[in-house]
């Protein structure tokens, strides 16, 4: 049955004509292009729905507390959307199934039970109070549903399918507590609290800790019910009037909804207290609070102005990921992103990563993918199975909880920027004698651990000029001013700019204010940097300019340098205001794609410092300030237009056209297909060398060395110039060099087809030396002279071959399968003309190859110029008979074989008498022509036969001494016989019936 439709099917495209032939093949070549490309989109884009992992993303997405279910909406959807665009996650997509809890424990259960009968939900993420994670974590738990948890809540049990993202809010709330007393340095605090089981929870933790110092003073409680609300915040004001100068700072034990409200009514009392509040305050949804409930004439920034936060993350502190996050969060929602969004989005990212790396297919049971990717989750324990997210470095403790440490950041206005003093938590091992970095002030004992006292120094950088780029040293120079604002004794000279050329020394400064407890220094400095100093991420065709400093001794233990936020752009305004103020020098040809300033942590050798060798010492990680621009040639590249993804199916269509266009080579059809198949090649192999280049280069950046990146890019570019090259070639063979052979009916030499392609791939190299190895042509076609002269007078006999071949090729006196006779050389066939000689083919099946020079010297007879030949035959005849006899025996014996021309006609010519063996004998000649002179000897044997017969019909022998004188005789005794009667009448006869052949060669010798 297949075999008939496949039959009848070609059958059908057999009757096509080739047109329509033609028309089916782009057909077949877009069904099955599209077809691939479906395949390609399905399997290393992304795949059906029905492979997806889906992932239930909880949280408050309505209600009081809806900003932070924005937040974490926004957070994960920017990395889903990323991922998938990428490619997925082990070919399949991640599909996010956003629900709201309210942040209501009992829908938070009822949710997760929800998640857990899904036949596809593979893990939950989310969940905001702690009341809601702990109703929805029995669920999980007992389900096997992995959930990652981005809040601060607390466990109140070890929950094997439960994993932490973020520090447990009664920790916090706790080193809060240290953070206050010991590097705030109050003496003095007081509690308000929000009477909820969060608000009780942090201040009782609090409490606790800060009783180790002294007792809070007072603890002033209000509810959270609205309908109390008001009226208790009131009576919190009234009290804390009375009793403001015992109450000292005050430390806010309430949630993002609430604190507001407290926060505004002190405010509008007219009391400024110093606030310390826990992570909850450090959010959008705490900021923006305000833009609503701010008396009429004052400003929301006025209202959080000062208060002190923790929280996970601070955006002035983040690296360039968190940068690139920041900008993206901003262009795409047109907000700026807190630290809900950010682990909302690492927590996605976590568990995609744990997803690739336990191979977790799409389609495998429910069961078994929450179980292996919850085991998974549970090794991420060590630092060699982190993930790397824009938040840091993340793993868990054993038992699911969080190891991030807890960040200090104050509001200035409306923006949260780092506390000037972070406490960082020391690595075990890391300082053996604690009493004595406690006595120091360089340590604190924080929460049952020791933890680095950081000093922060904010910092901030603008870029005036990028000049003398070297690609291919990898430099440039950049002027650019820096400033710093720091407590103590910071000097700027104990810094190291990591991608100098050379050392640069900061001069006197520029500008230094004292401004309260802190200075502000501003330098100018310009010097020769190394580019792509960064870890960024980039893509084929741009470079990464900038400046890249630490501190020369102090690690990030000591010393933790913050971006100046509040001092200078970020984002896209960063990259506008660099374009605004023409950073990149005009004429250069580059222009600025992006631009951002990060925090990096830079793991850097000790350099035998004994503070970093020896027993319990750890290598020392550095905080580093990265400012990176990448810059790209000027114009529209095709990166700019076509979609990553659009390059994927552009290589499967170029590689099928390909494929195509070699099959359609194979068919003998003539001069169509040839056409056909060379604009398939036209139009699809620079197609594919554009997707497939850009496909692996992108690839080379982020997994390969940086050397073999450059090899890879270098052999890219020498790419376009031989593809085109090649195209070149082939087009001058196929368009040039057969129709000419076509129309004169005989082959072009390979010396004239050579030296065209030779030509064309010398000026493609040409190319790729001038623009690709960027070798001025002139300085290397001079210093390459001397090697031509010397080379030159080694083969001068062969240049001369060279020459000679083409001043033959362009007199053309033969060609390719012509008769010729060249100089005393026998006539043979001319089959080819190389470089250095031109080859013969004998009769005799003999080759002689003759060098061009001598060639072209010599005298050179051809046989087959005119497309016939003229051949003779001398014959040697009697001088008695009479001409005209001769010619009408003869004039025609010729065509009597096959191979003779009819037109022109053959001919007989007397050429005179001649003395011939002795005797004078009369000479004629037979002329006739032929088409094929290599079927000359057969047809000159055959015209001699049939001259022999004529000569012999008409009694006319040919010319010899013997036969000369037989005949005269005979043809004298017959005459005279006749005449005097002097035989018998019997003699008579005998004599004349006797042929003269007779009587010459028998008994009629011996009477001549």
């Amino acid at each position: 049955m297949l075999g008939d439709k496949v039959r009848r099917a070609l059958a059908w495209f057999g009757g096509l004509n080739k047109s329509e032939k033609f028309l089916v093949i782009l057909g077949a070549l877009a069904v099955v292009g599209t077809l691939l490309s479906v395949v390609a989109r399905q399997t290393v884009v992304v795949k059906d729905d029905a492979s997806s992992f889906h992932v239930a993303l909880i949280g408050p997405m309505s209600g009081p507390s809806a900003e932070i279910g924005r937040s974490m909406e926004r957070g994960a959807r920017l990395f889903v959307t990323a991922l998938n665009q990428a490619g997925g996650v082990n070919g399949s997509t991640v599909v996010l199934d956003v629900h709201d809890d309210r942040d209501d424990p009992a829908e938070a259960r009822r949710l997760a039970e929800a998640a857990a009968a899904a036949p596809q939900v593979i893990a939950a993420v989310g969940h905001w109070s702690a009341g809601a994670q702990r109703a929805a974590a029995e669920i999980y738990e007992a389900a096997g549903v992995p959930l990652v948890s981005i809040a601060p809540g607390w466990p109140d049990a070890e929950r094997r399918w439960v994993f932490n993202t973020v520090f447990d809010a009664r920790g916090e709330a706790r080193f809060l507590s240290n953070y206050a007393r010991n590097i705030l340095d109050n003496k003095l605090m007081s509690v308000v609290v929000e009477d909820s089981e969060y608000g009780t929870a942090i201040a009782a933790a609090f409490d606790e800790t800060f009783r180790r110092f002294g007792n809070p003073q007072f603890r002033w409680s209000f509810s959270p019910d609205p309908a109390k609300r008001d009226a208790d915040i009131a009576r919190l004001v009234e009290t804390y009037k009375q009793k403001r100068d015992e109450a000292g700072a005050l430390f806010l034990a309430a949630d993002e909804v609430n604190a507001p409200l407290v926060v505004k009514a002190f405010r509008d009392a007219g009391f400024r207290p110093l606030w310390v509040g826990p992570s909850r305050l450090a959010t959008n949804a705490f900021a923006s609070a305000f833009d609503g409930i701010a008396a009429r004439g004052d400003d929301a920034p006025n209202y959080t102005n000062g208060i002190f936060a923790s929280a996970p993350l601070v955006f002035d502190t983040a690296n360039e990921a968190a940068q690139e996050f920041k900008a993206g969060y901003r262009q795409s929602f047109g907000a700026e992103p807190d630290w809900v969004a950010a682990y909302a989005h690492d927590a996605l990212k976590v568990v995609a990563e744990e997803i690739r790396a336990a191979a977790i297919s799409g389609r495998g049971r429910i069961g078994e993918m929450r179980t292996a990717l919850r085991d998974q989750l549970a090794g991420m324990t060590i630092a060699a199975n982190a993930v790397k997210g824009i938040t840091g470095a993340i793993t868990f403790q054993e038992g699911g909880g969080a190891t991030n440490p807890v960040q200090v950041a104050i509001y200035n206005g409306s923006s949260l920027i780092s506390a000037l003093t972070q406490l960082q938590p020391i690595p075990k091992g890391a300082v053996s004698n604690y009493i004595d970095e406690v006595r120091k002030g360089r340590v604190l004992y924080v929460n049952d651990r020791f933890m680095y006292r950081t000093n922060v120094v904010y910092v901030g950088l603008q870029v005036h000029e990028i000049a003398d780029l070297d690609l291919e040293k990898e430099t440039a120079s950049v002027e650019f001013s820096v400033w710093f604002r720091s407590r103590g004794g910071f000097d700027p000279q104990d810094l190291v700019f990591t991608n100098a050329t050379t050392p640069i020394k900061f001069e006197a400064p520029v500008e230094e204010t004292p401004v309260g407890d802190m200075t502000y220094r501003l330098y100018r400095i310009k010097g020769k940097f190394n580019l792509n100093f960064s870890g960024a991420t980039r893509v084929y065709g741009t470079h990464i300019a900038g400046v890249s400093f630490r501190h020369r001794s102090l690690n990030r233990n000591n010393v933790l340098y913050v971006v100046d936020v509040l001092g200078m752009p970020s984002g896209s305004a960063l990259k506008e205001r660099m374009i605004a103020d023409k950073v990149v020098a005009p004429g250069l040809g580059w222009e600025i794609s992006r631009a951002w300033v990060s925090q990096e942590v830079a793991g850097e050798d000790a350099l035998g410092a004994p503070k970093y060798v020896g027993h319990g010492s750890i290598a020392p990680d550095f905080s580093k300030i990265d400012l990176g621009i990448a810059i790209k040639k000027g114009g529209v590249t095709a990166r700019d237009i076509v979609p990553t993804e659009w390059f994927i199916y552009l290589a499967i269509f170029g590689a099928l056209a390909s494929v195509f266009s070699v099959a359609m080579d194979t068919k003998k059809a003539g001069r169509f297909w040839w056409v056909q198949s060379y604009g398939l090649r036209l139009v699809f192999w620079p197609l594919l060398l554009l997707a497939a280049g850009n496909l692996i280069l992108d690839w080379a950046y982020q997994h390969v060395s940086l050397s073999r990146v450059y090899l890879a890019v270098t052999a890219y570019d020498i790419l376009w110039w031989v593809v085109p090259a090649r195209l070149l070639a082939l087009g001058v063979r196929r368009f040039v060099w057969i129709p000419v052979e076509e129309k004169s009916r005989r082959p072009v030499p390979n010396v004239v087809k050579m030296i065209a392609s030779f030509l064309i791939y010398v000026l493609a190299l040409l190319a790729v030396v001038a623009f690709v190895f960027n070798e001025a042509i002139t300085s290397l076609l001079a210093t390459s002279g001397l090697l031509a002269m010397i080379i030159g007078l080694a083969i001068q006999a062969n240049l001369s071959n060279v020459f000679s071949g083409i001043v033959l090729n362009m007199e053309r006196p033969f060609g390719v399968g012509d008769w010729v006779k060249i100089g005393a050389a026998e006539d043979a066939k001319v089959t080819d003309v190389t470089w250095r000689t031109t080859r013969l083919l004998t009769r005799s099946g003999m080759t002689i190859a003759i060098p061009n020079a001598k060639t072209s010297e010599a005298q050179i007879i051809n046989y087959s110029m005119e497309g016939k030949a003229r051949l003779s035959i001398n014959l040697y005849i009697d001088p008695s008979w009479e001409a005209d006899q001769v010619r009408k025996a003869l004039w025609d014996a010729p065509l009597a074989v096959n191979g003779v021309l009819p037109d022109p006609g053959p001919g007989v010519h007397f050429d005179g008498v001649v003395s011939a063996e002795g005797e004078w004998l009369a000479q004629y000649s037979v002329h006739y022509w032929i088409s094929d002179y290599a079927e000359r000897i057969a047809i000159s044997g055959q015209v001699w036969d049939a001259v022999f017969s004529r000569l012999k019909e008409a009694g006319i022998p040919l010319g010899s001494s013997l036969a000369s004188r037989g005949a005269a005789a005979h043809r004298t005794m017959r005459m005279g016989v006749i005449e005097d009667g002097g035989l018998s009448e019997e003699e008579k006869k005998e004599f004349t019936e006797t042929a003269e052949w007779e009587f010459v060669e028998n008994e009629f010798q011996e009477r001549i």
